[in-house]
């Protein structure tokens, strides 16, 4: 076989170099539409992601308002029942009072009735003056935190029989209107789900001041449970707990549970020293 020439040798390489080079070139147009496409893509995801964060933002703010709102509603509905309902029924009591003293030589059946009319309008008045509590307790705002958990306490434990203890190691901390209603709200839902699930015989609530926060733990000796299935159940299931880390996120908070089998549960609640301008100081008890 005759060796091939060097002209034919270099005619050769010379086309597999211009193969090789199409082949680059072709690589590379590939390679600039995929970078194009993938800064496009980039791009395009940068946007929903800054849709998503103002989104965020928007329902975070939403939130707050809703949860101000709502305690602006309740305080001014409980105002009005304790103040205006009340006054009327109270009214009444006293034009019955009236009517019974002028009955008093009449017959006796119209005594009693208006004795049995009286007994249900006292009732009434309970009642109502209950409902204004349970709504927005007006201790909470006159004489602070501390005065309206005592006052919640009591009542708990005269329907319940379960004794609640209040411990504070955290004096004169400043606290706006809302992170104080965040506490006794969350306060006030797990101590009840201590009355309603728990099967404790006893409770406590227990805050603590830190450098940067205020810790509010409540604790119970009842059964424990799995937070995970519990958030994993229906909403009715988990509205409560919902609502309680929700109200301390609102707060920029950190709302933990931690429970275990002998050893009961712990509510525990960080809220920072962080007061918004917009609302007013007060301190914790």
């Amino acid at each position: 076989m005759t060796p091939l020439s060097t002209e034919l040798k270099v005619k050769i390489v010379t086309r597999k170099n211009i193969a090789l080079n199409s082949k680059l070139k072709l690589q590379t147009i590939r390679c600039r539409f995929l970078n194009q496409e993938l800064l496009k893509c980039k791009h395009h995801y940068r946007k929903l992601l800054t849709k998503s964060e103002i989104a965020h933002k928007r329902t975070q703010v939403f939130s707050e308002y809703l949860l101000i709102k709502n305690e602006e509603d309740r305080k001014e509905i409980s105002r009005e029942l304790h103040d205006e309902v009340s006054q009327v029924l109270t009214g009444i009591n006293f034009q019955l009072e009236i009517l019974s003293k002028e009955a008093a030589t009449s017959s006796g059946t119209i005594r009693k009735k208006i004795g049995q009319t009286q007994t249900l309008v006292e009732k009434s008045v309970e009642t109502i003056h209950r409902f204004a509590k349970e709504l927005r307790p007006m201790v909470l705002d006159d004489l602070g935190l501390i005065a309206a958990l005592k006052s919640f306490i009591k009542e708990f434990t005269a329907r319940t029989s379960i004794p609640v203890e209040l411990t504070t190691y955290a004096p004169r901390i400043q606290l706006s209107d809302m992170n104080k209603t965040i506490l006794f709200r969350v306060a006030q839902e797990a101590i009840t789900n201590v009355g309603r699930h728990s099967e404790a015989t006893k409770a406590m609530i227990v805050f603590t001041k830190h450098k940067d926060h205020v810790q509010m733990d409540v604790i119970d000796n009842g059964k424990h449970f799995d937070s995970a299935k519990i958030f994993g159940k229906s909403k009715n299931k988990r509205l409560g707990l919902l609502g309680m880390e929700e109200r301390v996120r609102i707060a920029h908070g950190h709302f933990e549970i931690l429970s275990s089998q002998g050893k009961g549960t712990v509510i525990r609640v960080q809220i920072p020293f962080m007061v918004a301008k917009k609302f007013k100081h007060d301190v914790l008890n």
